[in-house]
C-alpha cells in the first residue's frame, strides 16, 4: 500500500470513475471520485486529497510559474461540450477555478505550456489549439490549427488525430505528434505569432507508426516519439541548423509476443542516459540506455504491476519512476538504478489514474 517514500516529496495525479467505477470498493482513504489529487506523506503514509473536482479528467499539466494546473473537464469520450479548466493556487492553500474555455475540439488528450501560451491537442477531431495565458489565469486568443492526412491502419490512421504537443527547447518551435498522419507537425509560436503553421519542417514517422507521446533529451539535440500502434520509439536528432533527422526505431515489445499491444507514453531521466516508455496489452515498461549518438538500446523490459500502464513520472533525483496503471487501478513505483535498470518496490490503489506531475 506504501507508495510516497520522503524523496518523492509530493505528486499530483488525476483519477476519473465511469459509471462502472463510481463505487470502487478497492478504491484508497481520500479518494472520492473524479478529479485531481495530491499525495504526500503522513507519517510514512500516503495522503490522498482532492485539490479540484472535475468529469473524465483525463489530463493535467501543472503551470509552476502562474500555480495553475490546467485540465480538462469532460464528459463521456466524445460526448458533448468539452472544456479546458484551470485551477490556481491560493495563498492559503485551497485552489479555485481561474479559466474556463471550450477545447475548440473534440477528445482533448494533452496541454503543455510554452511561455505565456496554453497549448492542447484535440484527439478526436485531429487539431491543435492555443490560448494566450493572462496575468489572472484567464485563457483568451485562441489559435486553432486544423491537421490533415491519413495512413495506412484500417481503423486508426483514416483521418488525423492529434495526441500531444510540446515546446522545442531553446527554440520558438512547437511540435505536435499526430497518430493518425504518421506525422509530427512543426509549429512556430512567439509572442507575435501563435501556431504559426511550418510545413516544410514536418516530420515522417514510419507508416503504421501511430505516433503518440514525444520527450526531448535534456541537451534538447535529441527528439524520442513513442508510437502507439507500431510499439516503438524514433529517434530524431537535431544539427545546429535547428533541422531534425531520423535515427532508429526501435521495437518496445519482444520479439516473441503475438498479442495486441499499444506504447503510450515516454520519458527521459534529466542525466540523459536512460529512457523508458509504457506497452499497454503488454502491459510493461521498457528501459533503454541511450548511446552517446542519441540512439536508445533496450537492456530491460518488466512488469509495470497493472494493467494499461497510462502515463510516466520521474521523481525530481532520477530515482523512482511512478506508472499509472489506468486500467490496473494502481499506481506502481519502481527504483531506477545506476544502470538505468528498474526494480519495482510499491503501489497504490487508485481508480482509474490517468495522468502524473509533481505538485
Amino acid at each position: 500500500m506504501l507508495l510516497v517514500t520522503p524523496r518523492m516529496q509530493s505528486i499530483l495525479v488525476s483519477s476519473f470513475c465511469s459509471e462502472n467505477e463510481t463505487s470502487h470498493s478497492a478504491a484508497c482513504e481520500g479518494w472520492c471520485g473524479g478529479g485531481i489529487y495530491q499525495i504526500t506523506m503522513d507519517e510514512e503514509r500516503p495522503n490522498l486529497v482532492r485539490l479540484a473536482g472535475c468529469s473524465f479528467p483525463h489530463l493535467f499539466v501543472m503551470d509552476h510559474q502562474r500555480q495553475i494546473l490546467w485540465t480538462n473537464d469532460s464528459p463521456v469520450f466524445d460526448e458533448g461540450e468539452e472544456f479546458v479548466v484551470g485551477f490556481q493556487r491560493q495563498s492559503a492553500g485551497s485552489w479555485s477555478e481561474c479559466a474556463r474555455v471550450s477545447a475548440e475540439g473534440q477528445a482533448p488528450c494533452h496541454l503543455s505550456v510554452a511561455g505565456s501560451q496554453l497549448l492542447a491537442a484535440n484527439y478526436s477531431s485531429g487539431n491543435v489549439v492555443s490560448w494566450t495565458i493572462g496575468p489572472d489565469g484567464s485563457l483568451s486568443n485562441s489559435t486553432v490549427r486544423q491537421h490533415s492526412g491519413s495512413s495506412i491502419h484500417p481503423d486508426r490512421q483514416q483521418a488525423p488525430f492529434a495526441h500531444c504537443i510540446h515546446a522545442v527547447p531553446d527554440s520558438q518551435r512547437v511540435m505536435a505528434a499526430d497518430l493518425g498522419a504518421d506525422r509530427i507537425f512543426v509549429y512556430e509560436c512567439s509572442a507575435e505569432s501563435s501556431l504559426e503553421p511550418k510545413p516544410e519542417e514536418s516530420l515522417i514517422l514510419p507508416p503504421g507508426s501511430g505516433p503518440r507521446h514525444l520527450t526531448y533529451s535534456p541537451c534538447g539535440r535529441h527528439l524520442y516519439v513513442v508510437n502507439e500502434l507500431g510499439n516503438s520509439v524514433t529517434h530524431f536528432s537535431r544539427d545546429p541548423a535547428d533541422r531534425w533527422f531520423p535515427g532508429a526505431n526501435v521495437s518496445t515489445i519482444p520479439a516473441d509476443f503475438d498479442g495486441a499491444s499499444f506504447c503510450a507514453d515516454v520519458c527521459v531521466t534529466k542525466c540523459g542516459r536512460f529512457l523508458f516508455a509504457t506497452n499497454r496489452g503488454h502491459d510493461s515498461i521498457v528501459c533503454f540506455e541511450i548511446q552517446p549518438d542519441g540512439t536508445p538500446r533496450r537492456q530491460q523490459i518488466v512488469s509495470s504491476r497493472g494493467a494499461g500502464p497510462q502515463n510516466l513520472l520521474l521523481t525530481k533525483d532520477d530515482r523512482q519512476l511512478l506508472v499509472a496503471n489506468m486500467k490496473g487501478h494502481t499506481i506502481a513505483a519502481f527504483d531506477v538504478h545506476e544502470k538505468g535498470r528498474l526494480n519495482d518496490c510499491a503501489s497504490l490503489v487508485l481508480p482509474l489514474p490517468s495522468c502524473l506531475d509533481h505538485a
